[in-house]
């Protein structure tokens, strides 16, 4: 029997989310390496990581593994080749992808927001 969870969190205005390494892989990955790439102007970096947690918990609750995250700012996403060094997706493609597999015990949906404020 197959069960649903849903991920519904706010994110910060102007994150996003995005999923790399061997969770996108892996049929039994140790780990999912979870980036969020934020706007200073709505998040200060100092509570960047605050200010995400809420998100990673819950995630860290649904997929059973541990989340390893990585924070950058709009910036240093811009100056760095890190998404493309690392092929990371969007979230919300990953689990899109996983809820419609039938192989799997447990399906997650998700539904990622940003605050306006």
């Amino acid at each position: 029997m197959e069960t649903q969870h849903t991920l519904t969190v706010d994110l910060p205005k102007s994150s996003r989310a995005y999923v790399f390494g061997s969770f996108l892989k892996s049929p039994s990955p140790r780990d999912l390496d979870l980036l969020i790439v934020y706007d200073r102007l709505f998040c200060h970096p100092s509570k960047a990581y605050e200010m995400h947690q809420d998100f990673v918990d819950k995630l860290r609750k649904i997929v059973q593994v541990e989340v390893d995250l990585t924070l950058l700012t709009q910036e240093e996403a811009r100056g760095s080749r890190f998404l493309q060094d690392t092929a990371a997706v969007p979230f919300e493609l990953v689990f899109k992808v996983l809820d419609s597999e039938t192989t799997s015990e447990a399906s997650i949906r998700c539904s990622c927001r940003s605050r306006l404020s």
